[in-house]
């Protein structure tokens, strides 16, 4: 990583602060102690209040339905934490807490558990060799892969300075687009060449369903109220050619709908009753009741629609056709074209900026992004472009607009439109490399904003890099390789706290498995650190849905010089006993180059209190994820949490911290 992304993310600076200044000088104990100077914590079941250092801490955890007595495994929970002054009682607002979920250990093969202070030493410096089972602190990166893969990436604490791979998803077959679901927990992905959508769960990166989707399944898009999944199949055959509707609860196709020949881009009106699809070949959009699933009209919209999108302020569909260069208006509720608006042949891509009154249009063959206003259907302002622009995003203040034939990333003050004279433009460089190709231009965007932040994450095909740029700077703050894959896309999963209302810090998370937890709490100003204690049931068959095994690596570091011997230790422990699991004959280790060219399988031995090893050949310099299974037991390779190592040549590069 080039620069210092750890100064960088919302909760790090602080966090990172306190923990180099962290020691280990509590005693060990069977229970994590109460914070340091805190008064006795007043404690129902799920509920604690601590008071420490004049901040009173009320922390609750409570299921989503509200039937349910206490969390249950499998199900949602909300997590939150009340932060109040003690003495006024007044909430604490604008703090940036930390909090880790893992269960409750007792001690293991003769190894007395971790204290409250030492488990959240561990979670702050992000290693694999202790994780929560929970970490509520973070958000991810994830790289859409031209092979039929995505990478999950760290980018707030990274594996100790040398990879900030955290996990991979395997597909079916390469993704084309990609959406989240309303609350963020699943992540749909469009498979065109397998004909299905992927459903990634958030939690555990694991694909939990392949849906069937219809012939060629590209574009993907969700209706207002996150009911349906609407996808648009690119069929050859003009009878096949439309959209498929699944059901985002059950994950069942609830329509299938032709609405005509060519590629189809998908839009809504923002009450959630009409959804819009582009029939590019047959110069077309279909209108479509989302109640009923039932096509309404096709309007004739100019030769070529290659992009629509919904104005709320002016209730009305905006259409660009890439032939005529123009954009079609058709009003909400009549769905007649009220007004045309001339820009360029070469229209590809139109987004509107938040509040709906402005829309980016951009030219990709005139290099030209034309904003019209839809209070007037007008073109306002016009900026000239580096080769072929393809996609635009927005945060808050900016519009970024993205170019094939640049490394520049193209930055427009929201403020600023609608004023006499074009808005001044900045320009920051994602790399050195344009992304170049014409396929480089895929469905998926290749612009997310990053969590938290006045950010953004933007992703370098060309270069096959992450580029993290803050706004305000003059240039990217850092930078994240995909290793061994070719990206196409990025987007960010968030699992932080929110502020939700003064003072109250909340998140909702699935729960893993029954049992007691410990949640780890820090507060970085002034320094609090607490185990608040949570109990889940488990689920209703009264057998447990996790995982029978619990691994924890024991690796003093993630690199091994290139050339010399491969050693994985791991520790393989029962999560319901808090018991080392013994003797197993069939442990596999799996050792995969991120690059997929290099593969090693060895059977694990057994060294004594669960702690298993494995050696293997020395590999090729490279990075290289591990991942553990286990027949007798189950358990497959994408049940458990990976390991990820580097080989290096010559010196290992210096870690983020110690390794207990």
């Amino acid at each position: 990583m080039t620069g210092d992304m750890r100064s960088l993310v919302r909760i790090a600076p602080p966090i990172l602060a306190i923990c180099l200044a962290l020691t280990c000088t509590a005693v060990r104990a069977s229970s994590p102690g109460p914070a340091e100077g805190a008064s006795p914590a007043k404690q129902v079941r799920n509920q604690e209040t601590v008071v420490s250092k004049g901040v009173e801490i009320t922390f609750k955890a409570k299921p989503l339905d509200a039937s349910a007595p206490v969390p249950k495994e499998g199900e949602y929970a909300e997590l939150s934490f009340s932060i109040r002054d003690a003495a006024t009682g007044s909430p604490v607002p604008s703090l940036s807490p930390g909090a880790w979920m893992d269960m409750t250990r007792g001690e293991i093969g003769g190894a007395l558990p971790l204290t409250c202070r030492e488990k959240v030493e561990q979670f702050l410096r992000g290693g694999l060799n202790y994780r929560p089972m929970l970490d509520l602190t973070s958000y991810y990166l994830l790289v859409m892969n031209r092979d039929a893969s995505i990478s999950v990436i760290d980018p707030v604490l990274g594996l100790r300075g040398i990879t900030h791979l955290y996990t991979m998803v395997l597909l079916q077959s390469p993704g084309e687009d990609w959406i989240k679901s309303r609350d963020g927990r699943t992540l749909f992905v469009s498979m065109p060449r397998t004909g299905k959508v992927a459903a990634v769960d958030t939690d555990s990166f694991r694909v939990v369903a392949d849906i069937e989707a219809g012939v060629r399944p590209v574009r993907t898009a969700l209706q207002p109220d996150g009911k349906y999944l609407w996808v648009g199949n690119d069929a050859g055959n003009a009878g096949e050619s439309g959209v498929t509707v699944i059901d985002t609860e059950d994950r069942k196709v609830a329509a299938r709908i032709p609405t005509g020949a060519g590629h189809h881009e998908i839009a809504f009106s923002d009450d959630g009753r009409f959804a819009f699809a582009t029939n590019l070949a047959a110069g077309t959009v279909s209108v479509i009741d989302a109640r009923t699933l039932v096509k309404v009209r096709d309007v004739a919209t100019g030769p070529a629609p290659t992009a629509l999108a919904w104005s709320p302020l002016a209730k009305a569909l905006y259409v660009a056709d890439g032939r005529e260069g123009t954009i079609a208006v058709l009003d909400g509720s009549s769905h007649r074209q009220v007004a045309r608006i001339a820009a360029a042949p070469g229209l590809s891509a139109i987004g509107f900026a938040p509040g709906g009154r402005y829309a980016f249009v951009l030219s990709g063959t005139g290099s030209k992004a034309f904003v019209a206003d839809a209070s007037t259907n007008k073109v306002v302002h016009v900026f000239d472009l580096e080769a072929h622009p393809y996609q635009v995003h927005f945060t808050d203040a900016f519009a970024y607009l993205r170019c094939l034939g640049s490394e520049q990333v193209t930055m427009v003050s929201l403020q600023a439109l609608g004023m006499e004279g074009n808005p001044d433009v900045k320009k920051f460089s994602a790399g050195t490399r344009a992304p170049g190709r014409e396929d480089a231009a895929g469905t998926a965007g290749t612009i997310a904003r990053a969590v938290g932040e006045a950010a953004v994450v933007v992703a370098n095909s060309a270069e096959n890099s992450l580029y993290y740029y803050m706004e305000g700077m003059t240039a990217p703050m850092g930078s994240f390789r995909n290793y061994g894959h070719e990206l196409k896309a990025v987007e960010v999963v968030d699992r932080s706290l929110k502020e939700r209302s003064p003072g109250v810090y909340s998140t909702t998370v699935k729960i893993p498995a029954g049992g007691t937890y410990d949640v780890a709490f820090f507060l970085d100003a002034p320094t609090v650190i607490h185990c608040f204690g949570m109990e889940a049931a488990e689920s209703a068959s009264g057998k447990r849905r996790s995982d029978p095994l619990r691994v924890e690596y024991l690796m003093e570091s993630p690199a091994i010089r290139a050339g010399e011997t491969g050693r994985v230790r791991f520790r393989l422990t029962d999560p319901a006993a808090d018991a080392p699991r013994t003797a197993l004959s069939d442990v596999l280790v799996r050792i995969t180059q991120a690059a997929g060219r290099w593969q090693g399988v060895a059977h694990a031995g057994h060294k004594g209190d669960g702690i298993y090893e494995v050696t293997f050949p020395p590999p090729p310099p490279g990075v290289y994820i591990v991942t553990v299974e286990c027949a007798s037991l189950h358990v497959r390779a994408d049940q458990l949490p990976p390991f990820t190592i580097q080989v290096v040549v010559g010196g290992f590069p210096a870690p983020a911290g110690g390794t207990k």
